[in-house]
């Protein structure tokens, strides 16, 4: 919590630190550090052209909650999709995303995870891999999908996106790209696949 006169001040560059300047200025140092409040004020009062101009007040509230596991890993099935969109949903109530913006992430994580178990092994073959990894920082809220099927790139997710969206009214990829603010496709013949998630949350 702040006030106005965090954001407001003049940096050296002659322009507000804002709130994009304080998210990163935030970002910038290790939190498990016990000084990390005192080099942070330190940052922002070197950032500044000449002072700030108003009541400058920083309220730091420490957050002792135990962090979900980092990571998910099992054999790609129905039952660890599940147990995945569970790891995802405690991830999102950890970040303390609101009820109705979370459910838009799950169905978009939905659709990335059905068509690993459908298109990317397929029901002919063995289950394959699936990992799963989250992470949360101040300003975003990032899910990872890897497995070792069939990959696809980032033009071809956008071509298949596009084409879904024209038949199914937008249902598929399409609907995923409108649910995240970033939606990142990669595939490698030694590494596998990775799918990339990200909702920006100011």
């Amino acid at each position: 919590m702040h006030s106005d006169g965090i954001t407001e001040a003049v940096a050296t560059n002659g322009g507000q630190l804002a709130r994009d300047g304080l998210v990163s200025l935030l970002e910038s140092h290790d939190w498990t550090n016990p000084s990390a409040f005192d080099l942070s004020v330190d940052t922002w009062r070197k950032n500044l052209a000449s002072g700030a101009t108003d009541d400058a007040t920083l309220l730091l509230i420490e957050d002792r909650t135990t962090p979900p596991p980092r990571e998910f890993a099992a054999l790609c099935t129905a039952e660890s999709i599940r147990t995945a969109r569970a790891f995802f949903e405690q991830w999102g109530r950890f970040a303390g995303i609101a009820q109705d913006t979370l459910l838009t992430l799950l169905v978009g994580s939905d659709e990335i995870l059905t068509n690993v178990i459908k298109h990317a092994y397929g029901p002919e073959k063995p289950p394959g891999p699936l990992w799963c990894g989250a992470e949360v920082s101040p300003s975003f809220i990032r899910f990872v999908i890897r497995h070792h099927g069939a990959g696809i790139t980032q033009e071809q997710a956008a071509a298949q996106a596009d084409a879904r969206s024209r038949e199914e009214g937008g249902l598929g990829l399409g609907l995923v790209h409108r649910v995240f603010s970033r939606v990142h496709f990669s595939t490698d013949a030694e590494l596998g696949s990775e799918i990339v998630l990200e909702k920006v949350l100011v």
